[in-house]
């Protein structure tokens, strides 16, 4: 047939007839006359075929789709911006979002293939970016957890959009956990911090704060949700243990013991003791000392 319009039926006839197993996308340059010009049919199909970036695999594409505008819509720099920043916050259904926002409009302004290319090639570079980022803030590395470079192995636009959104979701997980684990780390040492500093009567949530680098807002935060405590009740507690400890192993006095315990004011001392252990230090001496 010498019917350029039958070349579509043409394509999808044959894709029917292949093995449901075999995938294949299909390239077909123009009709001529004459057999000289097969060479150039095939530099056609060739050029079709590398617009399987915009159709997608597994389907036919025609040399006559292409489009060669001199006219192109303008370069999508919002949509891939905005893409850059929500990619920051691992947020995963908002990069679905912008993902889609961004092959949509590649699929319904005709952009030309080249700068189909360019906006693909922004896209993984700036998730590259972001997980180099991470892994310059942890000792494991992220990208040896996940074969993140088979981001830049894809065919089209749309398994490029769903390796990228497949893979941070994957990091998202990976981030919550990392967290976790470095949550218990946080309230591990920070309990020693509370440990060592029983006696330091200028202890404070700052300070501590100050140890391990972490915003008080949120060491205090970690610190509640892991324990059920607040560091100050926490403190409290260790403090009262320690006196306790001084009172039944001891022959320091209540105020010796008072300083060793992180308080200055010695009456401040013995009210909060007594609402701990229900009883005044010396009270509790008496009851709970043995002879040393």
């Amino acid at each position: 047939s010498t019917d350029a319009a039958q070349l579509p039926a043409f394509g999808a006839q044959t894709l029917r007839a292949l093995p449901p197993e075999l995938h294949a996308t299909m390239g077909m340059g123009q009709i001529y006359a004459d057999i000289a010009s097969i060479g150039k049919s095939y530099l056609e199909a060739h050029a079709a075929l590398d617009w399987r970036l915009i159709k997608g695999k597994n389907t036919w594409i025609t040399y006559d789709e292409i489009h060669f505008s001199s006219a192109a819509p303008a370069y999508p720099r919002q949509l891939i911006d905005g893409y850059v920043t929500i990619l920051r916050t691992w947020d995963v259904q908002g990069i679905r979002g912008k993902l889609q926002q961004i092959a949509d409009y590649i699929h319904q302004n005709s952009l030309p293939l080249q700068q189909v290319k360019c906006i693909c090639y922004d896209l993984t570079s700036a998730f590259l970016r972001e997980i180099s980022a991470l892994d310059n803030h942890v000792t494991y590395k992220l990208s040896a957890s996940y074969d993140v470079f088979t981001i830049a192995e894809y065919d089209s636009v749309s398994e490029l959009v769903q390796k990228i959104a497949d893979l941070s979701e994957a990091i998202r997980l990976y981030i919550a956990k990392r967290e976790e684990h470095q949550s218990g780390d946080l309230v591990s040492q920070c309990m020693s911090y509370l440990q060592s500093n029983i006696a330091n009567a200028q202890f404070s949530l700052s300070s501590c704060s100050e140890q391990f680098h972490i915003a008080p807002q949120t060491l205090r935060r970690k610190f509640k949700e892991a324990t059920g405590q607040t560091l100050s009740s926490t403190m409290t507690a260790l403090r009262i243990a320690r006196a306790k400890e001084l009172l039944t192993t001891t022959r320091l006095d209540i105020s010796e013991i008072c300083t060793r315990c992180g308080y200055l004011d010695q009456s401040s001392f013995i009210r909060l003791f007594k609402a701990e252990a229900g009883v005044s230090p010396g009270k509790f001496r008496e009851l709970h000392g043995r002879e040393i």
